[in-house]
């Protein structure tokens, strides 16, 4: 009887050294093939006008186009769409020279956090407004 014993202790322990050694494997490959298939860190610092400057024969080369700023409910505030502002605003003959990009992302929150709020409490705008509003607007850029 403890000669049995001990030969299924035997028969057990080289199973278990076995899985040992697969389990280690295993971390050891995880550990290897974490950083391929890691993200990217992209640097905030560098500015797209220097990344778009440095020209690669590479083909990896990554360039950031666009970025969500902010997000109001369902409503969401690009990095572009500060840009567009900017531009429209000299568009329309403004003077754009003590305006900040902090100052215009405050102003398209403040237009998204509004109509945020009206979904909110369910104001609704009939289609008669909507599209006098639209027309205006198409005029507006008509006469520019």
């Amino acid at each position: 009887m403890t000669l049995r014993k001990m030969l299924l202790k035997t028969i057990n322990l080289k199973y278990i050294n076995n899985n040992t050694r697969i389990l280690i494997t295993l971390i050891f490959s995880l550990f290897i093939l974490k950083p391929i298939f890691s993200q990217e860190i992209i640097d905030e610092n560098k500015s797209l006008a220097e990344s778009s400057v440095t020209t690669n024969d590479n083909d990896n080369s990554k360039i950031k186009i666009d970025g969500v700023a902010a997000v109001i409910g369902d409503y969401v505030v690009l990095d572009s769409d500060i840009d567009k502002e900017y531009i429209q605003l000299k568009a329309r003959g403004a003077s754009t020279d003590e305006i900040t990009r902090c100052q215009l992302f405050g102003k398209l929150l403040e237009d998204k956090l509004y109509a945020h709020h009206a979904v909110q409490d369910s104001i609704t705008v009939n289609e008669l407004e909507i599209r006098s509003n639209i027309d205006q607007q198409i005029d507006a850029f008509l006469a520019q």
